[in-house]
């Protein structure tokens, strides 16, 4: 039996970018760069958004470089009988690579893993000791409960940091992968077009920097 939830509707009102261009303008909060931080605001003012707008089923919030094919999207969003039912965000095509290693004192980057975890729901705070996820780009949140929570800890933490780790430590995150997603400008690993024709109407290239989040309720 598949995981069905409520039914998509995409919200007319866009969220704008959040732009800092001095500590000064980060309104006290801390984070190693000023990219880390406006990213982490970007996406608690999604949250927020959603969670306002969100009158039942879940929430879905995708950053400006996501393609996805026509079709993925019906009326509701199946995912697969795999998924664990206590599952709280879904991270869709993420990618991974294992933790540096040190060999004869030099630190050595390990290569993203092209089909890590791509056949079944990889479980991201039981991995985390052995591998880096990186790739908050499409997410999924069950409900306005989990929206609620997910605010709440980010309100608490007092260094900000990179918004997929959080999503990947703090909470039951799984991460799927499908075939009809793809990145527009996501490293090297996920330049690769989308199998098949994408739907101009779902893609989310926009132009200029800064255009993260756009989101749109289960």
């Amino acid at each position: 039996m598949q995981h069905v939830l409520a039914p998509c509707r995409w919200p007319a009102e866009r969220i704008s970018a959040v732009r800092l261009l001095s500590p000064d303008q980060a309104g006290g909060e801390r984070a190693h760069s000023l990219n880390v931080l406006s990213i982490w605001k970007s996406h608690r003012k999604a949250l927020a958004h959603g969670f306002d707008q969100l009158a039942e089923g879940g929430l879905i919030v995708l950053e400006d470089d996501i393609k996805i094919r026509k079709g993925f999207f019906g009326e509701t969003l199946a995912l697969p009988a795999s998924l664990p039912d206590d599952w709280e965000i879904i991270l869709y095509n993420a990618r991974f690579r294992k933790h540096s290693v040190v060999s004869n004192g030099v630190r050595q980057k390990q290569p993203w893993e092209r089909n890590a975890f791509r056949s079944a729901p990889a479980y991201l705070p039981q991995i985390k000791k052995t591998y880096i996820c990186n790739g908050a780009h499409f997410c999924v949140f069950r409900d306005k409960a989990t929206i609620a929570r997910v605010i709440e800890t980010m309100d608490a933490v007092p260094q900000k940091y990179h918004i997929d780790s959080f999503y990947g430590h703090a909470f039951q995150t799984y991460a799927l992968y499908s075939h009809s997603i793809g990145f527009v400008d996501f490293e090297s690993d996920n330049r690769r077009p989308v199998s098949g024709a994408l739907d101009a109407g779902h893609d989310r290239r926009e132009s200029g920097a800064g255009s993260l989040p756009q989101q749109q309720s289960l």
